[in-house]
């Protein structure tokens, strides 16, 4: 859903539905409608407006999802795809992975960690290219998922992706893997000076 306002939050439009429809959401008429963890990010440089949010309308792994507008809301494009999310197989608190985490308090069926009782998810991050002009169209998204993992050894490494074109494709750049890191620099620069960068905590 998205609503706006124009008047310092004073008064906001009419909620409606943004998410839309595509051939790699499955499960019921209404497209891709279960979803959770929408990011909205605005390029300042020219006012196109991109959501994201991790979309449950699969047969099997989640999947990210992003639609965008360059008419301040009033139309959206999309959605298109990012990612496939690797979160249906993180070890769960109660009888069939962790007892231990349930017997501390940890809610039955929770996304858990095989080191932490912890509940946790595979939200990502967007951000745009805020220099505009050429890069105007540059998006970048990370997350961390359990794509390199299992239920007995979860291992959220952190991915890396990139959008060239206003987010219609994405590819992947780079994975963090070292748990004990706190930060890192993508090897792939962006034009000129500066570089990619994402942060997270660890443990």
């Amino acid at each position: 859903m998205m609503s706006f306002s124009d008047d310092r939050a004073r008064s906001w439009s009419m909620a409606r539905v943004i998410n839309g429809s595509a051939p790699f959401c499955v499960g019921g008429a209404r497209g891709c409608s279960n979803n959770q963890g929408s990011q909205p990010v605005v390029q300042p440089t020219n006012g196109h407006l991109y959501v994201t949010w991790e979309n449950f309308s699969t047969p099997d792994e989640n999947q990210y999802l992003l639609v965008s507008s360059a008419d301040g809301g009033a139309t959206f494009a999309g959605p298109f795809f990012v990612t496939s999310v690797f979160d249906v197989n993180y070890p769960t608190s109660g009888a069939n992975n962790r007892p231990d985490c349930q017997a501390r308090g940890q809610g039955n069926g929770r996304s858990v960690l095989t080191n932490s009782c912890a509940r946790v998810n595979a939200r990502g991050a967007l951000s745009v290219d805020k220099r505009g002009g050429a890069f105007a169209n540059d998006l970048y998204l990370v997350i961390a998922d359990n794509r390199n993992g299992t239920r007995v050894s979860s291992n959220t490494d952190v991915s890396f992706f990139k959008s060239t074109n206003g987010g219609r494709s994405w590819r992947p750049m780079n994975a963090a893997s070292a748990m004990k890191s706190r930060w890192f620099t993508s090897p792939k620069k962006t034009a000129g000076p500066c570089a990619s960068q994402a942060r997270w905590a660890a443990r």
